[in-house]
């Protein structure tokens, strides 16, 4: 494909695009033929723009084009073969074909075009699934449109409809990094989305992800629509994102690319200032898109700098100098947000909700130099390390006990932590925030849960001659089922102390705490403990996020 493709040169200047023209044939088995043009985008060339799935580029069938046998994903001649007309040529532009994917230098040139590309598109084709999504697909689509359905049809149309929209919206299309910013990017009219046999028109600017049961929530819905005799149309499902920078990247944090560059550049269509500040250039590293971007989000809008809450810190932070610490790694979301987390801790726990900001001047983050990053913030005191949570389920277990029971190895170190017969359920708590979606918080704070019958549990078992299964299902029958899901997320877990003038407190981190790492919350910009490294003279580097507990009283800390 790379030599074929030299012989159709582009010109920057022209803001030269190539064109996929699938030649006619009566029969579906007839071989693929397609020739291939080049055109510019000022020229306003008619065709229509392809959104879709590569699939395994390994698996390739053979085209012909231009009289020369090319080979492409298999993906890539399906969509082919389903968008042929029997009597006419049709005119596309599909990114695998028209762009050069191992010439760098072409695709930083044509990634800058990708908005015009899809916005200047006399229709943008989104193909769902080259498969039918199930077997009454067609059905399905029809009694969207009907003004009216008799109630006796009303169970069966709805089951269709559940069944077709189960499956349109676990489509891999909804999954990729490209096809986020290709749906939404038509100008003159709404993307078509293909599935299978079935065409239809999507309004844009919409991939919010259905579950069985939102579907099915829906169907309630669009039930009271049917019986008030109102029309229902797919349209009706798509809701209008108004996002900034920072939400898109959040957004599409889960969708998957081949390249993780184009974690950044897949959405440079739907964020031009970004690009036009830096434009894509493939032959920079990872890390530096990223910082760049970070500091062109900081810079934009100062409420951005949430960022460092919402994203993964790097896992390179404190090696990787080529770039600050405190850039986040974009292309991740952390799991638990400290800011998402504040409504499930009570103020006499939760010393971040209760700090009171201090007024002082709006000043922007990055300063002139872009490796530091200015935050005010109160400092809650030095760190001293406890002990690592182990790695299996019933040395952990045996540590939360030692905990809970306060005995055992350690025990005097908690014997100037802040009010000390809480300890037990705040250290349950503080360990519940790294349970899947914090269900053990809400477990631990439900009204019947019992830590003197969880102490009870803990001493009818035998932690070093029972099975681990054994012991989870005692739990699980006794009523603390969340431990099977909590012991296994808190493998590695750092435990330690934090020290102020006036008390002591702990907390918890998934990464490394080193004796004197100094632990601050940020009170203008964003209110969550952060903990630094001092690395050189006033200057420090962000090791992690983390959950605290630690004393505060009136509102503030002694």
């Amino acid at each position: 494909m790379e030599e074929f493709l030299h012989g159709y040169p582009l010109d920057c200047a022209r803001r030269d695009i190539r064109l996929l023209t699938i030649l006619p044939a009566w029969k579906s088995e007839a071989p693929m033929r397609c020739s291939l043009r080049v055109a510019s985008l000022d020229t306003f060339p008619e065709y229509e723009a392809i959104s879709y799935v590569w699939g395994d580029i390994r698996e390739r069938n053979d085209i012909l084009l231009d009289g020369q046998t090319i080979p492409v994903p298999r993906n890539v001649r399906r969509i082919l073969q389903r968008l042929r007309f029997c009597m006419k040529r049709r005119v596309i532009w599909i990114d695998f074909v028209c762009i050069n994917q191992d010439d760098v230098a072409e695709k930083n040139s044509q990634v800058p075009l990708m908005s015009v590309i899809y916005a200047n598109a006399t229709s943008i084709l989104a193909i769902i699934s080259l498969d039918n999504l199930c077997d009454n697909a067609a059905d399905a689509m029809k009694w969207r449109d009907m003004s009216d359905v008799e109630s006796r049809k009303w169970k069966d149309a709805c089951w269709n409809i559940l069944d077709f929209d189960h499956h349109f919206w676990l489509a891999e299309y909804w999954t990729r990094m490209w096809t986020f910013q290709e749906y939404r990017l038509s100008r003159r009219k709404p993307p078509i989305c293909i599935c299978g046999d079935v065409e239809f028109p999507a309004k844009t600017e919409f991939d919010r992800f259905w579950t069985c049961y939102e579907a099915t929530d829906q169907l309630f819905k669009m039930h009271s629509k049917v019986i008030t005799g109102r029309r229902m149309r797919l349209e009706d499902h798509y809701v209008e994102m108004k996002a900034h920078r920072k939400d898109l990247l959040e957004e599409t944090s889960s969708r998957k690319c081949q390249n993780l560059k184009d974690k950044i550049y897949a959405l440079y269509g739907l964020l031009p200032s970004l690009q036009r500040e830096y434009p894509p250039d493939y032959n920079k590293s990872l890390c530096q898109i990223i910082f760049e971007t970070a500091k062109h989000l900081l810079q934009e809008r100062f409420e951005n700098i949430v960022m460092l809450d919402r994203f993964c810190l790097r896992k390179d932070r404190l090696e990787n100098v080529s770039i600050p610490s405190w850039v986040p790694d974009l292309t991740t979301t952390v799991k638990v947000s400290t800011a998402n987390e504040w409504a499930s801790y009570s103020k006499r726990l939760s010393p971040c909700g209760d700090i009171q900001p201090v007024w002082q001047p709006r000043c922007d983050p990055v300063t002139e130099d872009p490796s530091v990053l200015r935050i005010s913030g109160r400092l809650i005191g030095k760190c001293r390390s406890m002990f690592q949570f182990a790695s299996d389920v019933k040395s952990v277990l045996a540590q939360m006990k030692g905990v809970i029971k306060i005995h055992g190895d350690g025990r005097h170190v908690w014997d100037n932590v802040w009010e000390p017969e809480n300890i037990p359920h705040r250290f349950l708590r503080a360990c519940g925030v790294f349970s899947n979606y914090s269900h053990a918080v809400f477990d631990i704070n439900h009204p019947k849960f019992s830590l003197t019958r969880l102490r009870t549990v803990f001493e009818t078992l035998d932690l070093i001659h029972q099975d681990a299964d054994t012991i989870l299902e005692t739990f699980a029958e006794a009523g603390f089922k969340f431990l099977g899901d909590l012991e296994p997320r808190l493998y590695g877990i750092k435990v330690f102390t934090i020290h102020h003038a006036s008390f002591i407190g702990f907390g918890l981190s998934e990464h490394s705490v080193e004796d004197n790492d100094q632990v601050i919350v940020s009170v203008c910009q964003l209110r969550i403990p952060m903990v630094l490294r001092q690395s050189c003279g006033d200057q420090y580097g962000l090791t992690h996020i983390l959950v605290i507990y630690a004393q505060c009283h009136s509102r503030r800390f002694f």
